[in-house]
């Protein structure tokens, strides 16, 4: 992406790639984006970088299979800034 450097979150579980989190955020820079389930957080860290304001629809608790994981602590971690709003 040009002129932007984007920082791959390699703490938070994903099946994103690399390369296709540098095409989310390509897709998103600049933009308004609706996130509907946010899972562990990568896709919103990588979406927060780019776009100008994120709205991630999630209940942030986890799951069964996700038990151990604070995504809501996650997050926090990461500084999204003040373009996120998440919600659940």
């Amino acid at each position: 992406m040009a002129g932007m450097t984007l920082t791959v979150p390699d703490d938070i579980p994903t099946g994103v790639t690399a390369e296709e989190a540098a095409r989310l955020a390509s897709l998103a820079r600049g933009g308004d984006v609706l996130e509907l389930g946010a899972w562990f957080g990568f896709s919103t860290v990588v979406l927060a970088q780019a776009a100008r304001r994120v709205v991630s629809v999630d209940w942030h608790r986890g799951d069964a299979g996700t038990a151990d994981w604070d995504a809501e602590a996650g997050l926090g971690e990461a500084e999204l800034g003040d373009g996120v709003d998440e919600h659940g």
